[in-house]
């Protein structure tokens, strides 16, 4: 199995496909877990979260795109928010406090984040597919770099055929494209595509 790469393999997008796929997400104590002895209950102990859905593990200390305070949450405290999702924020609280209390003990300078009430019901609704976007979710690159381009190609900056070679696949790009308007030179615009009639002066 290929090592997993944080940066291929988008935690926040991975959970958000599960979620909708209804594929479980495993901690395990192993990268490429074989056996049911790598599967571990407690998040102190395990050391990376498997996905079923695409086989890939991810380390649970990976930071991902969820932001607070300009600082990335780490996968396992991501991961601890969502998974008992109908978990009122007394019981996620408690949780969070005993996994931090574990990881005390298992794994010293390691901790959980708490998220409130409003950070922990925007994340359980962007990654239920609820919501498209999320204040705290940083995008991804490509979708900035494709937005970017959008821009660009709106404002003029860039013309539909460069627009065409370099390679973008959001069909709303392809939209503008194929909606852009065909110019012509000055002395088109100003009198049509007719031939201009010249007009002889009249002799008296």
């Amino acid at each position: 199995m290929a090592t997993p790469n944080a940066t291929v393999h988008d935690a926040l997008l991975l959970l958000r496909q599960s979620a909708s796929a209804q594929k479980p997400c495993i901690p395990t104590t192993s990268e490429d877990p074989s056996s049911a002895a790598d599967v571990e209950s407690s998040l102190a102990t395990a050391t990376y979260l498997h996905f079923t859905l695409a086989q890939v593990s991810l380390p649970l200390n990976s930071p991902t795109r969820f932001v607070l305070n300009d600082k990335p949450v780490d996968l396992r405290s991501i991961y601890l928010a969502f998974k008992d999702s109908e978990s009122g924020i007394s019981e996620y609280q408690a949780l969070t406090a005993g996994v931090n209390e574990e990881l005390a003990a298992k794994k010293p300078g390691e901790s959980v984040v708490t998220l409130s009430f409003v950070e922990r019901l925007d994340l359980i609704s962007y990654l239920d597919s609820a919501t498209e976007d999320s204040e705290y979710v940083k995008p991804l690159a490509a979708d900035v770099a494709n937005a970017a381009n959008a821009a660009k190609i709106a404002s003029g900056a860039v013309a539909g055929s460069t627009a065409a070679n370099i390679g973008l696949q959001d069909s709303r790009l392809t939209d503008i494209y194929n909606g852009e308007r065909k110019m012509g030179d000055r002395n088109t615009i100003l009198r049509g595509v007719k031939p201009t009639v010249e007009f002889v002066p009249l002799r008296h």
